[in-house]
């Protein structure tokens, strides 16, 4: 059965959204919009975000009340499933129906990013989820062969160069919807293979 990857941040979660969220909520310990951002970035930078973090760097601004900034934060994470793309669990659940062994494949701090993953319920809707706090090709160097085939869904055109330069027989699609966020992590690539803005596409091509 063929394999199937599908990332999770700006394929199948509003990641710009939740951000914004994010920020105004952390924002309200008494920061300028500047101030959070450019913690934010900073903490973004090794794609191991992590939001207690990134209240360790502005408490190195000022004080403010770190209990509530926590709870703040726990709120908006609480609240991850309504951050799904529309089309995300009906077209899920149609992929599951197709002869595919379906993996969910997402980057993130292992202290934040399964928390999200798992408050959207979607991991159930996978044979198989892997979470990696290293680059996403690395992760897929000690999982699969060189040679074999495969198909990976991403956001990020830079991730997808890698991958295809590692695992030639992988088919990538790089999914760019209108809502996704930049990542800033992110670096220029030349990546040119197929590109989709819906999941309803991705089902199309498989």
């Amino acid at each position: 059965m063929a394999k199937l990857f599908i990332d999770f941040d700006g394929v199948l979660f509003n990641s710009k959204k939740f951000k914004s969220d994010l920020l105004i909520e952390i924002a309200k310990s008494g920061f300028s919009t500047e101030e959070v951002n450019d913690t934010y970035i900073a903490e973004c930078l090794d794609g191991n975000y992590l939001p207690k973090d990134q209240l360790e760097r502005l408490l190195k601004i000022k004080k403010f009340n770190m209990s509530l900034a926590e709870a703040r934060i726990e709120n908006i994470l609480r609240q991850s499933e309504k951050y799904l793309f529309a089309d995300v669990v009906e077209s899920l659940k149609a992929i599951k129906k197709l002869p595919y062994d379906t993996s969910l494949i997402t980057l993130g701090h292992p202290d934040f990013q399964p928390k999200k993953v798992q408050i959207t319920k979607i991991d159930k809707l996978f044979s198989h989820v892997h979470y990696t706090s290293d680059p996403k090709v690395d992760y897929l160097l000690e999982l699969l062969g060189k040679k074999e085939k495969f198909i990976i869904v991403d956001d990020r055109g830079d991730t997808l160069e890698e991958i295809t330069k590692k695992f030639p027989q992988a088919l990538a699609i790089e999914m760019r919807r209108e809502q996704d966020a930049h990542d800033p992590a992110e670096r220029p690539s030349h990546f040119s293979g197929p590109k989709i803005t819906n999941l309803k596409q991705l089902i199309e091509i498989l």
